[in-house]
């Protein structure tokens, strides 16, 4: 997404089928990806499903490097090789967002409205189309908020940081006992607490927000 804004004012390049090995290569991936997926999941073998979107996702990552796209953004002769590598991009954000959706409901959210994408163009059947995404208008990822609490042992789990967090629900969603931290930051570097809460010894109905700290 921060490259399309930076290469090409927020607009998504059309597709233009495949230039090089690259894409075909990276294509391919996806296509298995999927097949595997779907197979996988109908086997109720869940965690091989989505082991399969992740390892297209980190062959998405050596394509990067394949393709240097920092380069060719440098020689006007290759502009359509840029354009067809943040088209093969975008849309493998746009498939493993759809096929992650079970375990990143939140997160892909915030993906398909930065690809300027409605909930209802959202689907599982619309990841063959190729063209899906020519000409979208890109915005800026908006991570939703979030804490992380992390309990006597270091064990940290992420809840949504809305006005509902509540001790009782922090209890029933991530069972723990005697002080927790509430940690913000998306880093490891980043993190920083903002309060810690005995919650054996405060109210179920103390709330927990990202903004008032504990």
């Amino acid at each position: 997404v921060g490259m399309i804004t930076k290469y090409f004012g927020g607009i998504i390049p059309e597709y233009q089928g495949c230039l090089n090995d690259f894409d075909k290569d990276l294509e391919a991936v996806g296509r298995h990806a999927i097949e595997e997926y779907h197979h996988k999941m109908d086997a109720l073998k869940v965690n091989e499903a989505f082991a399969s979107v992740f390892s297209y996702i980190s062959r998405a990552n050596k394509y990067i490097e394949e393709t240097t796209p920092w380069v060719l953004a440098k020689d006007e002769a290759r502009i359509d090789e840029l354009k067809s590598v943040m088209a093969h991009l975008v849309r493998t954000l746009y498939v493993s967002s759809v096929l992650l959706q079970p375990i990143l409901i939140n997160k892909t959210k915030d993906v398909f409205a930065a690809l300027g994408l409605s909930s209802e163009e959202v689907n599982y059947n619309n990841i063959h189309d190729e063209h899906l995404l020519d000409s979208r208008t890109v915005t800026k990822i908006n991570i939703s908020a979030s804490i992380t609490i992390e309990n006597e042992y270091g064990d940290r789990s992420e809840l949504p940081a809305d006005e509902d967090l509540t001790v009782d629900v922090v209890k029933r969603t991530y069972p723990t006992k005697g002080v927790i931290k509430c940690i913000e930051g998306n880093r490891e570097t980043d993190r920083k607490s903002i309060g810690s809460l005995d919650v054996d010894a405060a109210s179920k109905t103390t709330a927990l927000s990202g903004e008032t700290g504990i």
